[in-house]
């Protein structure tokens, strides 16, 4: 029955001229996978980390020792689940020694890895339509938030907004344009040696703390850009 209502709903958002924002249902869902999501920037010159997209536990141990040691396991689709009645999110992990023991649960689904990106701080970049606004998360300044700045430790981590070089900035609007979005929240880190590197977008990615915690403009963008064909300037 829920399939059902679903595939009705599908029919009638697709019969509307309103604005969509990020995009209609289809695309938005294609644009979320990391996998298009991941190539696409490649294809525009951000820096992507060596990746691995597996549920072979035979590819575990060689790329830990291509990394070095240094290797993180992520969700391919990040969003919480719930298990036994409570919700959980699966965090960025990063593997030790012990976790090769246990490969053989990767079997069970795909995963990816990757090398372990230093830090200097993190990067969410909300692009709106055109417009590009970048906050840097110092998330090395928490133990717990320090491999996966989601963890909140708002304490400790300081907010501010960030100059993006044009490249980069130019960079980020494309690729939301170029899967079909009219926002997106884009995921980067800089390293300490000044490099941005590509880790993903959600096209429903949060932007409210953006605002709340570095005074940036976001939901002014957002509602100019919904209103724009009122005003006859279509962007």
């Amino acid at each position: 029955a829920a399939g059902q209502a679903r595939f009705l709903l599908d029919g009638a958002w697709e019969l509307t001229s309103a604005r969509w924002m990020p995009a209609r249902g289809e695309t938005e869902r294609r644009a979320h996978n990391k996998i298009v999501h991941m190539a696409r920037a490649t294809a525009l010159g951000f820096r992507v980390p060596e990746t691995v997209y597996t549920n072979d536990p035979l590819e575990l141990v060689p790329a830990y020792e291509r990394a070095g040691g240094r290797l993180v396991a992520k969700q391919i689709d990040s969003g919480e689940f719930s298990l036994d009645g409570a919700d959980h999110r699966a965090y960025t992990t990063v593997l030790t020694r012990r976790h090769l023991t246990s490969r053989h649960r990767l079997g069970h689904e795909p995963v990816i890895l990757q090398p372990y990106v230093p830090k200097a701080v993190e990067l969410r970049v909300i692009v709106v339509g055109e417009r590009v606004f970048a906050a840097e998360i110092d998330s090395q300044a928490s133990r717990t938030a320090r491999d996966d700045w989601r963890h909140y430790d708002d304490d400790r981590v300081r907010y501010a907004a960030h100059r993006l070089p044009g490249e980069t900035e130019r960079r980020c609007a494309d690729l939301v344009a170029s899967l079909g979005l009219s926002y997106g929240a884009i995921d980067l880190i800089l390293t300490p040696e000044g490099e941005y590197v590509f880790l993903e977008i959600n096209p429903n990615g949060a932007w409210g703390f953006v605002e709340q915690r570095t005074g940036l403009p976001v939901a002014d963008a957002i509602a100019g850009w919904l209103t724009a064909a009122e005003r006859g300037e279509e962007r």
